[in-house]
Formats: C-alpha cells, structure tokens, sequence
C-alpha cells in the first residue's frame, strides 16, 4: 500500500512509522499486534491519529484508557470543569491575569487535557464508529480511581495559584517526541532503571504493576478475538524497552519493527 508515512525521526515528518521489513517470531496472540505511542497532551493529536488510524487500518485497538476514566469524565466532568473555570478566575485575578491567558499557562493547559476526554478516545471511537470496529478500554479502573480521587486537590485554588506561580516553561511537545523516537528505536540506548513517566505516574501504585495489567489485559482481550491487525494505543513510555522493571513492550515480546510513534511538528 502507497502511503505518505516515513521512517525515521525526523521532527519535520508529519507522523513518524517504524516499518521495517525484518518480521521477528513472536507469540501467536502477539504476533499481529502494533503498539502506538503517543504524547498525551499533543495538541494535534487527535488530527494526527485520525490520519494514522485511516492508513494502518486496525481491526481491534486497544487503547490506554479505563471504562472507570471514560464514565467519570462523561458523569463528573461538566461539574469538575465548572469547579475549574471558577478556582481558575480565583487564582488569575490574585496574580493579575487574565482567564484566557492563565489558560495559556503550560500547567493550567495540562490540567484542562486531563480533564478533558483524550484526544486518543475521540480519535478511535470516531474511528471504530466509522469502520465498525472494536474499541478496548485496556486500562485498570482502580488505578484511574486512584488518580482521578486527586483532581479535587488538582484543581482547587491553592494549586491552581500555584501552577501559575510557576515558570512557563514545559518540554515541547517535538521534543517528547524526539526523546521517545531515540529511547524507542534506537537498540543501543539501554535505561538500567526507569524514570518515573511523568504522564501516569502515581505514588500508590507501581508502574511495573501498572505495565503487568495492561499487558494480562491485551493477552486476554487477543486470546478472544480474531483481529488481523490489532493495534495499541497509549503514551509513548510504554514503548521503550530494556528497562528495569519492564514497560509493555518488553512484557509483551513487541519487536520496533511493530512499534510507531505519533509525531510531527507542533504550535506546542
């Protein structure tokens, strides 16, 4: 199939593919699978992912997010949001800005995406919807309770005041992607331990346990269904291998050739 997706890490390309040719034997309920890594909070992201969505043509995604999260932020979020925009004000006229420039602030901005449904559910419910095709919430519930039982404290306007105090500055989101493009496809790289992810990290919980429950999910969810093309979808942490304890990629036996990371260039 002709396509416009390139191989590489250049941050000039709009979506970066790992395709190589070399098939490396794998389990049989692992064999077929792609893993996607994506930066969460990637502005584009949601245009992108559409267009890789419409080229891979999964038949099964599996995606790094929890029927507990989805629920919530379809029952809570309205509330949460209003609680939000009201400590927002709050927080913005103690510094002297204005709300829609404390909206610009990188914090203030990361806190609304996580209030928000991911652009990854929008992007491959849209897509399942269209094509008729299945949608897998892989994530452990009990762990979205955990983080999510913190959003009061998040957006209370103590914290809120806080985040503003700080330096408007955050990595890029070329950056990230740059970053995981070298730890993801580069053999050579090799992390003896594993930075704490700083987009689903949690003081209660252990990522390596994290890491095990979405790799028993996927096993499970492929031993029952007979996709052709199933894919993962979730943060690009979860794709880096040879690091201690254990990411998915390696729990799961994923070679880079069916590893891809969300990239492109960014307003970010």
């Amino acid at each position: 199939m002709e396509s416009d997706w390139t191989m590489g890490c250049s941050p000039d390309s709009t979506l970066v593919v790992n395709e190589a040719q070399k098939k490396v034997p794998s389990r049989p309920s692992r064999g077929k699978l792609h893993l996607l890594g994506t930066v969460h909070h990637d502005p584009r992201g949601y245009r992108k992912l559409r267009r890789f969505l419409e080229w891979h043509q999964p038949d099964l995604i599996l995606l790094e997010f929890s029927p507990y999260g989805l629920t919530f932020r379809k029952d809570k979020g309205p509330e949460l949001q209003r609680l939000f925009r009201k400590n927002l004000s709050w927080a913005a006229g103690q510094l002297g800005l204005t709300v829609k420039g404390a909206r610009k602030h990188p914090e203030i901005d990361a806190v609304q995406r996580q209030l928000s449904l991911p652009f990854e559910y929008r992007a491959a419910a849209g897509y399942g919807f269209r094509k008729g095709v299945s949608l897998e919430l892989i994530d452990c519930s009990s762990f979205s309770q955990k983080m999510i039982g913190l959003w009061k404290e998040l957006i209370s306007r103590e914290n809120l005041l806080q985040l503003l105090s700080l330096p408007s500055r955050r990595p890029s989101v070329n950056r990230l992607y740059g970053r995981a493009c070298r730890l993801i496809f580069q053999e050579e790289f090799h992390c003896p331990r594993r930075e704490t992810p700083p987009e689903s990290s949690s003081p209660s919980r252990p990522w390596n346990e994290r890491e095990k429950d979405l790799a028993g999910n996927i096993e499970k969810i492929l031993s029952v269904h007979g996709a052709t093309r199933p894919l993962y979808v979730g943060g690009w942490q979860h794709l880096t291998p040879g690091s201690k304890p254990a990411a998915l990629r390696d729990l799961l036996e994923i070679d880079k050739s069916r590893c891809h990371l969300l990239a492109g260039l960014s307003s970010n």
